[in-house]
């Protein structure tokens, strides 16, 4: 039926999960895992973490929440094995007594799979994320799912009993005529059980949970009460604040799944930008050895053309480089001709210029003579 499979797909989602915990808190003892009673009163045990420094108190209690919120998912887990095993032996028993009931019969109606609008994820520890409370959202958020599945479980496990009376009182009012000789065929083929045990067998299913939470029944029905308590007053009291906690679990759940997503955007944005930069470190290097090599080819060049013991070869050479000079038996020799100072310096001197630049060098356009003769005058 279509419960059954939203509760194996919910099941399988589970398990996605590892059963073995992962965090580990000095404060999560092996006492309180094994009770899952006193492991949904965490809130108690946090408030009881003391530490002088505010600091460390405080990643104290982000470590204890984020193991609690692995803890209850385990047993959550837990939880939701059980139940399937125990859904499939009540199906089996109904699939039993239909096949002997030969009469219409009403289906059995169970409650709607419900909604969980958050499912456990392991979350990182952030400054975000502890600014936020978010690890102890996240652990009410789990502590809120665990309840809400234990009480589905409870209540359908009540419409199965129900269920299966009342097909055995359709047994017994005769509207079956052969159903007895059906079963006694059975009996005798060892291929089903009686159907006077089919509905202990369906009352054992119940009981098998019973000492194992009897102290969560306890402490729900406490909490009923409580509830009940406050809200006497009126119906319309009652409905806005079940509305209000539905409200306030559905915000928690979407404020953590937002912080989630944004730190899964943040973690790629990095990732991004440690990628650009190694790529801007791999060209400044590339430019960087660009330089190297121009230099080692314009060293090379000058090398040559220094060592050359032929003054007009190594006169050439400089201008066919564009060199603008060139060292010759340890002097300094710029590489420009005659005519081509000519040219420069009766350029400067119509243009009024009060000096010329041949390459590297800057002249003056005044002759030696007219220099003696300003200082004589």
């Amino acid at each position: 039926m279509f419960t059954r499979y939203n509760i194996l797909i919910f099941f399988t989602l589970c398990l996605v999960y590892s059963q073995n915990p992962v965090f580990d808190s000095p404060y999560l003892t092996d006492d309180i895992r094994n009770s899952t009673k006193k492991l949904l009163q965490f809130e108690k045990v946090a408030s009881n973490i003391k530490d002088d420094d505010k600091i460390e108190r405080l990643k104290k209690q982000v470590k204890f929440y984020r193991a609690v919120s692995e803890a209850i998912n385990l047993e959550l887990i837990k939880l939701n094995e059980k139940n399937s095993k125990k859904i499939k032996k009540f199906d089996d028993l109904i699939l039993q007594y239909k096949n002997k009931i030969e009469v219409s019969y009403d289906e059995i109606n169970l409650n709607d799979f419900p909604d969980i609008s958050y499912e456990y994820k392991p979350m990182k520890i952030t400054s975000k994320a502890v600014q936020k409370q978010n690890h102890k959202k996240q652990a009410m958020l789990m502590k809120k799912n665990y309840y809400t599945m234990f009480k589905y479980y409870k209540d359908n496990s009540k419409i199965y009993t129900e269920y299966l009376q009342y097909l055995k009182e359709l047994k017994e009012k005769g509207e079956s005529g052969n159903v007895e000789a059906i079963v006694n065929k059975n009996d005798n083929n060892n291929s089903v059980e009686p159907l006077n045990n089919d509905i202990t067998a369906s009352n054992a299913l119940i009981e098998e949970d019973d000492q194992t939470n009897k102290q969560i029944n306890k402490e729900e029905t406490s909490n009923n009460q409580k509830q009940q308590i406050n809200i006497e007053s009126s119906q319309v009291a009652t409905e806005l604040n079940k509305l209000n906690e539905e409200l306030s679990y559905r915000i928690q759940s979407l404020e953590v799944r937002v912080d989630e997503m944004a730190e899964e955007d943040n973690k790629k944005n990095d990732d991004i930008a440690y990628k650009v930069n190694k790529i801007e470190d791999q060209i400044k290097n590339l430019e960087i050895n660009e330089n190297k090599i121009l230099n080692n080819v314009s060293n090379d060049i000058n090398t040559n053309i220094n060592e050359n013991k032929d003054y007009f070869e190594s006169f050439i050479n400089s201008k066919n480089n564009n060199i603008s000079e060139f060292t010759y038996r340890g002097k300094k020799i710029f590489v420009m001709t005659r005519k081509e100072y000519k040219e420069s310096l009766m350029d400067a001197r119509i243009y009024g210029k009060e000096t010329f630049q041949i390459g590297d060098e800057i002249f003056s356009p005044i002759l030696e003579y007219e220099n003696t003769d300003k200082l004589i005058k």
